[in-house]
């Protein structure tokens, strides 16, 4: 009697035991998995992150492009209003053909613009 009643004590404890197992041997695949989603994740992190430096980079290069064009058309700007204050005005040059006018009394007086 006793004997039976060890034999499946015994038999109890190893499907017990082998049932730990199985669930052991579960949650390792399941980390295994993990682990390896996990690296997979991080190479395609670093990998996405060496493309938005270079991109990074290129965006820097743009900007500094950018930024000359800038100052050059900021510098041509300027010469080009410097050179416009140089010019006659469009009163200056009606004043000047008056002045003409008065001057050579031999000729018809020439008509003035009338656009204004």
């Amino acid at each position: 009697m006793q004997n039976d009643k060890d034999q499946v004590i015994m038999k109890e404890l190893v499907r017990r035991s082998n049932d730990e197992l199985r669930r052991i041997r579960e949650l390792e695949n399941k980390f295994r998995t993990i682990e390896n989603k996990a690296a997979s994740i991080e190479g395609i992190l670093l990998e996405k992150m060496k493309k938005m430096d270079s991109r990074f980079i290129e965006i820097e290069a743009s900007i500094k492009n950018i930024t000359d064009g800038l100052g050059i058309v900021k510098s041509n700007l300027e010469i080009i209003n410097r050179q416009m204050n140089r010019f006659a005005m469009k009163r200056d040059i009606k004043e000047i053909e008056r002045m003409f006018n008065l001057l050579s009394p031999g000729k018809e007086p020439v008509e003035e613009l009338t656009t204004d």
